[in-house]
Order: structure tokens, then C-alpha cells, then sequence
């Protein structure tokens, strides 16, 4: 990497997390750059994450990517996250599901408890 590129990137990881989102997006737009077909560690919110560090936080959901649309830590952007969801009764990482499986937890509609602070 040269030196203005690296100066770049740097000056890239420096940004809060929700303001690199914001930068990542419109970049995205810009220059009209598909992301959805390119492998997730390739995606440059999750490039942020491994540079930034990952926070390794367990949470009770995950955010899609504005940039990419696969599933991201909402804490710090890392892609590399394991979704559980229980199913007939026990946990089951959605990572080990059929496609069809996938497309059916991805159109659940999700409630939360209101004064629990569960979402």
C-alpha cells in the first residue's frame, strides 16, 4: 500500500463506527459498487471491524450491511457472526441451515418486549 492510501485508511479507522457506515454507504452509491455477489470479508465495513478490532460481543440481533446486505455485528461491523436461532425447541446456529430454512428466518417478523428492553 502506498502512502496516501495507507494515510487513507487510517484516517478511515479513525471514524466511529455509524460514521464510517455513513461514509461506506455513500461511497457505495457513488460509484454504484455491487457488494451482494463478493465474499462478506471482502466488504469494506467488515474490513473497518478487523482493522478497528473486533469486539466479540454476544447480542441479541445482528444488522444487515447497508453496503452488502449480509449479516454484521451492530457493535463494530465484523461479519464473522454465528446467528442462533431456537427452532422446535432448541438453539441452532442459522450458518448450518438450507437455503430455504435461511429465506424463512430472514422473513420473520421479530417482536420485541416493550418494558423489558428486549428487541
Amino acid at each position: 500500500m502506498d502512502k496516501e492510501t495507507l494515510e487513507h485508511v487510517e484516517t478511515l479507522v479513525a471514524m466511529p463506527f455509524r460514521k464510517f457506515l455513513d461514509v461506506a454507504v455513500a461511497w457505495k452509491e457513488e460509484e454504484g459498487v455491487d457488494f451482494s455477489l463478493i465474499d462478506p470479508t471482502k466488504c469494506p465495513v467488515h474490513q473497518y471491524a478487523m482493522r478497528k478490532g473486533r469486539c466479540l460481543d454476544v447480542t441479541g440481533h445482528t444488522e444487515l450491511c447497508p453496503v452488502c446486505d449480509n449479516p454484521m455485528c451492530p457493535t463494530c461491523g465484523s461479519h464473522c457472526v454465528d446467528q442462533i436461532s431456537r427452532i422446535t425447541g432448541y438453539m441452532q446456529a442459522v450458518s448450518g441451515w438450507n437455503a430455504a430454512k435461511k429465506q424463512e428466518f430472514e422473513d420473520r417478523t421479530r417482536y420485541g418486549v416493550p418494558d423489558a428492553g428486549i428487541v
